[in-house]
């Protein structure tokens, strides 16, 4: 299965968070998901597993790292933990 199919929501990582209004990555990671409340998990918890999955993949095999950097250049280690970091804490946060 290709990568546009298995990660459809890492596509576009900086078109839909990040316009430039916001100081940092995860300062516009938060407005994207807290704009979606209270229906973020519809939004969040896919793109979430979606970034775990490909930084776990990234860790286990030079090929899939090289062939996904190629698909999304925005979606880089440090991105994607960031989309991580910032979804979980999101989700921890509203859920207690």
């Amino acid at each position: 299965m290709g990568g546009r199919a298995r990660f459809p929501l890492l596509l576009a990582l900086d078109s839909w968070t990040y316009d430039g209004e916001h100081c940092s990555y995860e300062e516009s990671l938060l407005a994207f998901i807290e704009a979606e409340q209270p229906f973020c998990s519809y939004e969040v918890i896919p793109r979430l597993t979606q970034a775990l999955e490909v930084l776990t993949l990234r860790t286990e095999s030079d090929a899939f790292a090289e062939s996904f950097r190629a698909l999304v250049p925005d979606a880089t280690p440090e991105t994607l933990a960031a989309l991580a970091q910032v979804s979980f804490a999101h989700l921890t946060e509203h859920d207690a």
